[in-house]
């Protein structure tokens, strides 16, 4: 995957973008509100807004009100909640990881599918989890930081 405009604070764990000259924090402020696919476009979007408070991205130059990410030619989605929590946290990132798009003989072990560093021409996907447990996954072609 080309992460067009922006990327991950760490490949592992981050719950921040840098991206379009700022610093994006998905996890204190902002809240996911919607992941639509767009299926005549193979298009994937993740969508998050902020309140409306005092440097609520991280960044006191950054006043988005919100920001799409937008996964175009999607391989792969894939939503899971592996263990029961008693949590309605969905909204909440609780970290985004660079995964390996080769299938692992433990293919929840995020262990086993992520690293430390990714050479330039390594494909990834990318894996979201959220605060309450679900994991999302997503392979695409490319992805794009969109300030809303």
């Amino acid at each position: 995957m080309t992460l067009q405009n922006f990327k991950l604070q760490e490949p592992t764990g981050a719950i921040a973008l840098e991206g379009l000259g700022h610093y994006w924090d998905l996890h204190a402020y902002a809240e996911l509100i919607e992941v639509k696919y767009l299926t005549v476009e193979n298009i994937v979007e993740f969508r998050w807004v902020v309140p409306n408070v005092g440097n609520p991205w991280g960044d006191k130059d950054n006043h988005a009100k919100g920001c799409i990410l937008r996964f175009s030619d999607v391989s792969l989605l894939r939503m899971a909640q592996p263990e029961l929590r008693n949590t309605n946290e969905d909204d909440c990132i609780a970290g985004i990881s660079q995964v390996s798009t080769k299938p692992a003989a433990d293919s929840h072990s995020i262990e086993l599918r992520t690293k430390a560093e990714w050479k330039a021409d390594e494909d990834f996907g990318l894996l979201f989890e959220l605060q309450s447990g679900r994991t999302i996954e997503i392979h695409a072609d490319c992805a794009e930081l969109i300030a809303l």
